[in-house]
This record gives C-alpha cells, sequence and structure tokens, in this order.
C-alpha cells in the first residue's frame, strides 16, 4: 500500500497557541486545511488479473489563529509585529482599503517622510515575512461578519469546513472524513472569534484585533469635495500642507468638523503658518460666521460667507490648487484647502455585531477602549489605531497597534499559565 500527501497541501503549526510555522499567504483561504491521502491496493479480479483500486481520505480540519487581526494599514502590521515577537500566531486580514491612499506621499513619520504610503505598508509587511513564519495574510478580502463565542468553553456552534471543497472528486471512490467531533471541538474551544469574508471563507481566533481604521464622509460635502480630497484638500496641516508653503493665499473650510468655531479657528492658525493669507469659508452659515473671532486686518484673514457651489483641482498633479465657485458665480483660487470631514467606523458593521461599545467624539464614533492594552467593552476583543483614536495618525495607530498587540500576548501567556502549558 501507498500513501501520499496531495500535491500543494502542507500540514502546518501556525494555529497553535503561540508557536511558529511556516510563513504563508493564505490566498485560497477559508481558515481550513484539508489533508487528501491517496490509498492503493492491488488486488485481483475473478479472471485472476491483478489490477489497482484508489480510494482517496480526505480530512478537514479548521485553522485556529491566536489572533485575527482585521485591518493591513499600519495599527494592524503593528499589532502582527509585536504577536510575531512572541510567536504567537496572527491573520492579517487586508481589505485593500486605506484612508491616506489619496495621499501621494506621507509626511511626519519618522524615517518615512515623504515616503508614498504603499511603500511605508509594504516596507512593514515584508519584515513581518522575512522574519516572522507566525505571521499569515489574507489579501483583498472584505470581512462581513464577526461571531464572537459566548461560552468559548463549550467547544460547538461553528461550522468549520467548506462542504463543497470537502466532497471535491476523487480517482475511483472518495472516502470524506470531516473531523467535526471531539478532536474539531477540542481545537476550537479556545476559539473566541469566527470571521467570515464575502466569499463565504470562514476564519477562527482565540483574540481579536480590529484595526479597521476610520473613513473620511467626503461625499457628504460640497460638489467636487471628493476629486480634490487628498489632492488639494487637506485634513492635517501636520501631514501635508508644508510642500505648498508660501502660497499666496489658502483656505479653510468651515464644513464636517470644522463647522464649529473653535474648530475653524485653531486650524485657521495652523493654515496662516504655512500661506500670506487665509480665507475661511463657513458656506453660507451666518451663525458660524459670527460666532468666529473678528479679524484684524493685520491676520490677513477674510471671512467668506457666501455658499460654495464647486471645488475643482486647477492643474493636479502639477500643483495642488483647488479653484473655489460661490454660489454667485465667484471664483477664487487656493494653494489648498484645509478641511476635515465628518468620519464613521470603517467597518461600523462589525462593530455592531460584536456589540463594541462606542462613543462620538472627534467628528465620528470611536471603540472605547478599557486600558492603555487596547481592551475594548468586548473579552479577547483589542483595538487600535483610528479606529479607537481621536488623535488620528500614523504613528498613533503604530503606537496603539503596539500597545494591542502586548496585550493581546499577555492574556494569551495567562491563558496558557492557567493550563499549565507555558
Amino acid at each position: 500500500m501507498h500513501r501520499g500527501r496531495h500535491p500543494g497541501v502542507r500540514p502546518h503549526s501556525a494555529g497553535d497557541l503561540c508557536s511558529p510555522g511556516e510563513p504563508r499567504n493564505v490566498a485560497e483561504g477559508s481558515g481550513v486545511y484539508k489533508l487528501s491521502f491517496n490509498l492503493f491496493f492491488k488486488v485481483k479480479s475473478t479472471q485472476g488479473n491483478p489490477f489497482f483500486h484508489t480510494f482517496r481520505l480526505t480530512t478537514t480540519m479548521a485553522q485556529v489563529y491566536d489572533v485575527l487581526i482585521l485591518g493591513g494599514g499600519p495599527a494592524g502590521l503593528a499589532m502582527a509585529t509585536t504577536l510575531a515577537r512572541q510567536a504567537c500566531s496572527a491573520l492579517v486580514i487586508d481589505g485593500g482599503t486605506y484612508r491616506n491612499e489619496r495621499a501621494a506621499r506621507m509626511h511626519n513619520v519618522p524615517g518615512f517622510d515623504h515616503v508614498p504610503p504603499a511603500d511605508f505598508r509594504s516596507k512593514l509587511r515584508q519584515d513581518l515575512e522575512a522574519r516572522y513564519p507566525s505571521i499569515s495574510f489574507q489579501d483583498a478580502t472584505t470581512i462581513v461578519e464577526v461571531r464572537q463565542r459566548v461560552d468559548s468553553s463549550s467547544g460547538g456552534g461553528y461550522e468549520t469546513m467548506d462542504a463543497a471543497a470537502a466532497a471535491a472528486a476523487a480517482t475511483t471512490h472518495h472516502i470524506v472524513q470531516n473531523v467535526t467531533a471531539a478532536e474539531e471541538k477540542k481545537k476550537l474551544a479556545d476559539a473566541r472569534f469566527e470571521a467570515r469574508d464575502e466569499q463565504g471563507n470562514v476564519y477562527h481566533g482565540r483574540k481579536l484585533g480590529i484595526a479597521t481604521g476610520v473613513r473620511d464622509k467626503v461625499e457628504e460635502q460640497v460638489d467636487g469635495y471628493a476629486d480634490c480630497w487628498g489632492r488639494g484638500i487637506f485634513h492635517c496641516l501636520f501631514c501635508d500642507g508644508f510642500e505648498e508653503r508660501g502660497a499666496s493665499s489658502v483656505g479653510v473650510l468651515g464644513v464636517g468638523l470644522l463647522s464649529a468655531a473653535p474648530a475653524l479657528s485653531h486650524v485657521g492658525l495652523l493654515a496662516k503658518r504655512l500661506a500670506s493669507r487665509i480665507t475661511i469659508y463657513t458656506n453660507g452659515d451666518a451663525a458660524l460666521a459670527a460666532a468666529l473671532p473678528a479679524p484684524s486686518t493685520a491676520s490677513a484673514t477674510t471671512v467668506e460667507t457666501r455658499r460654495i457651489t464647486k471645488l475643482a483641482m486647477k492643474d493636479y498633479p502639477a500643483s495642488s490648487s483647488v479653484i473655489v465657485t460661490l454660489e454667485d458665480g465667484t471664483t477664487r483660487e487656493e494653494g489648498f484647502l484645509a478641511s476635515h470631514p465628518w468620519v464613521e467606523q470603517g467597518a461600523p458593521s462589525l462593530a455592531a455585531q460584536l456589540g463594541l461599545e462606542m462613543k462620538d467624539e472627534a467628528g465620528g464614533p470611536l471603540v472605547v477602549l478599557k486600558s492603555p492594552m487596547g481592551e475594548t467593552s468586548v473579552p479577547g476583543c483589542f483595538a487600535a489605531g483610528d479606529a479607537a483614536a481621536a488623535m488620528k495618525s500614523v504613528v498613533q495607530a503604530l503606537a496603539t497597534g503596539q500597545m494591542a498587540g502586548a496585550g493581546m500576548v499577555f492574556e494569551l501567556l495567562r491563558e496558557l499559565q492557567a493550563k499549565d502549558e507555558l
């Protein structure tokens, strides 16, 4: 009898609690391992002629990671790096959309100043793939459902295999053995979280890291705003604007988060540092205009109260200049516009599914953290980055991602110690 492993299938240990394994990208991934064995028997026919009879045994086993990380931006990659340093396994599920993807270059990140954001993410990921075999990636996937096991000791309640894949045709006779009884229950007993993507693939993890960031609601602003976003409209004047310094005039839009006078005045100070003159646009909001401090002649500040009907880039990418069209047809050219729209969670449905405690702050909903280590209101679920921070930046995302990663490591190790398995 000959036993051969099915081509392209390999056993793996990265799902074992805090045990390193072989690096991989779960490109075909459903979080399920399928092991196939061909069994060859030499038998004789009734006429005495020998021939081979083949059976195929297929076994499916769920892959359980120490941590499922939702989001492949700075916070998620920092989580993964910290987990990797203690040889914990993690699957980074990356939907491929990022808040700063419209920015040509990123700034105010030491060591990566004036670097394209994609290059920054690529470097972080390359380091993980080159050095840390316990970290895996699932790309271009959107998680549509996350479930929490309320009683993690029960070991039941999750569907752990793709039935269509398990029923694939064999050579002669196909025997399918589903490991869903005692062994599978034991393996899944510690899998507190289950995530399902838009293709129907299911992933299991003992802990869950939320690093899904936020989304700027640019579509709710002035006509043309979305097209100018990240090109001539900058929401952070520490990240952008310096390269346009010395412009004869720049504008500050009193919409979204800047529709409150204190915030609008504050950003006006930052803008004035980079230009000869600034124009504060209240977009027809008379109450906002009245609440602003009266500009002095020396301040070179103009308050424009007429409504804006359209925004358009002048000659991008040659410049960041924006043409502002007012309600009476008047047009003005600004070197750039400073504006901060309202934001929403990058994955709002997932927060609701988990029942995460939220709060409204800094222009939109934030995940409430229970400690500096990133713990949320849901046991075993940690959050970091823009999804949980009022002050949103790449450096903040890296720092809080590292803290959340350490928090998850501490919990995993305490659980191992309690079972005398450390």
